[in-house]
């Protein structure tokens, strides 16, 4: 999902960076060499401590079996707090991080970044139209939203689980907590209504694409659509409640966009489903990010050399207004 290769973008967000992102990391590096040093006191305390009173115990006790048993205590509790005292949570970093970094990136792009994604999307149209599995839970990170070429486009990373129940070996069944879904959904308002729902999933061959259809309750009602689109037929599924309808309304252009939007560098078949429903175009990309874990290493500063990665990450909700309205700004003639 590159973005174009523009010589006076890349130049402009270079000079974003050296300006405003790296002072910020600098700082925060500060405050994390500070952070590290008061652990290593604290660490270097609690081996004090622990040493002193392993020693009392052997001094004052004349059981030896009860002064042995009262410096294994005092050996775990030691432990204990020495990995309390030495840890430094990855994942507050990382917040922080984003929290620095993000915004003015976005702001770059024209766009509103809001770390915990409080402007949440309602999920019930995702899950309705098969593009989200069921589930129990849900959690939302990274969100980017704003107004581009006149289309309100909304982004945001999520995490869903659903509760299932496992047996063990000896028989016995018990609740766990599984991953049914971690990528990017994004919401995208139309300019025209789409006549009906439309459905775009990945292939799974015609046998499967028969059992999704009969089987699974959010295609209740929603009829194959033959694509004049060969690549885009290899790739996708495409199942509408107005058959002949979808298929005026979507152009082949718009097709070649969205294809070329779905196509993973790897070559690995399109982790996307996508769907119309009214005035909205909803969107989700499994196994991926809008915001990556970012590599801090012994330097914040080693974070530095990702930040075009991000550009081009954050860059989602733009190429997907871009893929619908192309060059003349009608739906339908994007490219991508």
């Amino acid at each position: 999902m590159a973005i174009p290769d523009d010589h006076a973008s890349r130049r402009a967000f270079a000079t974003l960076v050296e300006r405003e992102i790296l002072p910020r990391l600098a700082i925060l590096e500060q405050e994390r060499q500070g952070e590290l040093a008061r652990r290593r006191f604290r660490r270097g305390l609690v081996g004090t401590i622990a040493a002193g009173l392993a020693l009392l115990a052997l001094l004052a006790i004349d059981d030896t079996m009860l002064a042995a048993i009262l410096c294994a205590f005092v050996a775990f509790g030691a432990l204990t707090a020495f990995v309390l005292v030495s840890s430094i949570s990855e994942e507050a970093f990382q917040d922080r991080v984003r929290a620095e970094i993000c915004p003015p990136i976005a702001a770059f792009l024209g766009l509103r970044f809001d770390l915990a994604a409080e402007e949440r999307p309602d999920l019930a149209p995702f899950t309705r139209s098969a593009l989200l599995p069921d589930h129990d839970q849900e959690a939302f990170r990274n969100g980017l939203s704003g107004l581009y070429r006149g289309l309100s486009v909304s982004a945001c990373d999520l995490w869903l689980t659903r509760r299932e129940q496992e047996e063990n070996s000896d028989g016995k069944t018990r609740w766990t907590k599984r991953l049914v879904f971690q990528g990017v959904i994004a919401t995208l308002s139309l300019d025209r209504p789409a006549p009906g729902r439309i459905v775009i999933r990945g292939d799974g061959g015609s046998v499967i694409n028969a059992m999704s259809g009969f089987f699974d309750k959010h295609f209740k009602g929603l009829m194959p659509v033959t694509i004049d689109h060969p690549a885009f037929e290899s790739a996708f599924e495409v199942r509408a409640d107005h058959p002949e309808a979808a298929r005026a309304y979507i152009s082949g252009a718009f097709l070649d966009a969205l294809l070329a939007f779905a196509r993973p560098e790897d070559g690995k078949p399109p982790a996307l489903a996508a769907a119309f429903v009214e005035d909205r175009f909803l969107l989700a990309v499994s196994g991926t990010s809008i915001v990556a874990q970012l590599p801090l290493g012994a330097s914040m500063l080693d974070c530095a050399p990702r930040l075009e990665d991000m550009r081009q990450r954050m860059h989602l909700p733009i190429r997907l207004v871009d893929t619908f309205l192309g060059p003349e700004g009608r739906f339908g003639d994007g490219i991508a």
